[in-house]
């Protein structure tokens, strides 16, 4: 069975070097290791991001909030670049915040910068709801009351032939 060994050359500039031998030949190839720092503006840039389209607002309108270019903001949500910490504080003051939320993630985004919802329903007091109830029942009698008197003019009207109507033949 033929054996593969990999070892790892010293790091170039670029990234670090892995050479393969197998069978006697040798090729090499790079190792992408991803660095904690990159990764870290990655995830901050991404924070950035998601918090300035849950707030919906474009690039433009937020550089103009913070009084800064669209292009910086461009940068800072493409990890290459970060806002200075009067930007942090200004930031965090427009989307409702912590600073360390922006700036490490840890805190939870408060449900200011999620969709709102609904009011819950106020229950009623026995009290308000009885006299509810109460003048409910008033005015469904009122009515009740106008609708007979109503049809009792008709048709006295019509059973009389109109006579104590004054112009009525």
């Amino acid at each position: 069975m033929p054996r593969v060994s990999w070892s790892r050359d010293e790091p170039t500039a670029r990234a670090p070097m892995l050479t393969c031998r197998y069978h006697g030949f040798i090729a090499t190839k790079e190792a992408f290791v991803m660095d904690d720092a990159m990764d870290e503006a990655t995830k901050f840039a991404d924070r950035l991001l998601d918090l300035r389209r849950k707030a919906g607002y474009s690039q433009e309108q937020l550089a103009d909030l913070l009084g800064v270019s669209r292009q910086a903001i461009s940068k800072w949500e493409g990890a290459q670049g970060r806002p200075e910490v009067d930007n942090v504080v200004k930031l965090s003051q427009i989307y409702r915040v912590s600073t360390d939320f922006i700036l490490t993630g840890s805190a939870s985004v408060p449900s200011v910068c999620e969709a709102p919802s609904a009011p819950a329903p106020r229950e009623l007091s026995r009290e308000y709801r009885f006299a509810l109830s109460a003048l409910m029942v008033i005015a469904g009698t009122a009515l009740v009351f106008v609708l007979v008197v109503s049809i009792l003019a008709i048709l006295s009207m019509v059973l009389t032939g109109g006579a104590d109507i004054p112009g009525w033949k």
